[in-house]
């Protein structure tokens, strides 16, 4: 069992016994990873019941409902690795992290975006330690190192919602739509961040603390020109 991070599996029907071990192998990869950093227990609940929620080529998604509160969801059949399942945490978690250093609101879709962006650069640093990566995580980085593709996906996505509050969060995050791909917000938030640790110097651990304004001011430079 972890100590910061209180893990509970909905397996009151051995839904999730094949899995378990790996489940507690990863919470303790995840404790480890983030080490003293996080300031109180966090409940973490395993489970098959929120199959909608998790990425099907990964068989497991998850959502962070509060700095102490996330849930991490598998498909019906899929057994993910400990990498994997650490992975689909250490992005969790990395919601969580923020909110109990800075519990800012993210009121904007430029806001959102960095708040995923940061737990992606997190998940990111997490996976540095094995090979295996999240279908997610390969998406994100493969477009990363796409600069033309890069500079649509940002054209495209401030064109549409720019700093506004009243975006369209399904298409922007999830969906996508004729004008943006699957998980675009997603994406444009790694490239914010990714372009905020390389210009500042400073490590994902610390940047994940900086209010949105310390960050937004970089993404000017990002721009197409």
């Amino acid at each position: 069992m972890g100590k910061i991070l209180l893990p509970y599996l909905t397996n009151a029907r051995g839904d999730l016994s094949d899995i378990a071990d790996d489940i507690q192998n990863a919470v303790l990869d995840v404790e480890e990873f983030y080490g003293d950093r996080l300031r109180q227990p966090i409940d973490v609940i395993f489970t098959r019941a929120l199959h909608e929620i998790a990425i099907p080529e990964d068989g497991i998604g998850g959502r962070a409902h509060s700095s102490n509160f996330v849930t991490i969801a598998f498909t019906k059949t899929s057994a993910p690795s400990r990498q994997l399942i650490g992975e689909m945490l250490c992005h969790e978690v990395g919601h969580a992290y923020r909110w109990q250093h800075e519990p800012e609101w993210a009121d904007s879709f430029m806001q959102k975006a960095i708040l995923e962006g940061i737990s992606i650069c997190l998940e990111a640093e997490f996976a540095k330690r094995s090979k295996a990566k999240t279908f997610f995580l390969e998406t994100m980085q493969n477009r990363y190192k796409d600069i033309e593709s890069c500079k649509t996906l940002i054209r495209n996505t401030m064109d549409l919602w720019g700093r506004n509050c009243n975006y369209n969060h399904e298409a922007c995050f999830y969906t996508g739509n004729h004008s943006l791909p699957r998980w675009a917000g997603y994406s444009l938030g790694y490239m914010v961040v990714s372009d905020a640790l390389s210009k500042s110097g400073q490590n994902i651990f610390d940047l994940a603390t900086w209010r949105y304004s310390a960050i937004e001011y970089q993404f000017s430079k990002m721009l197409p020109r």
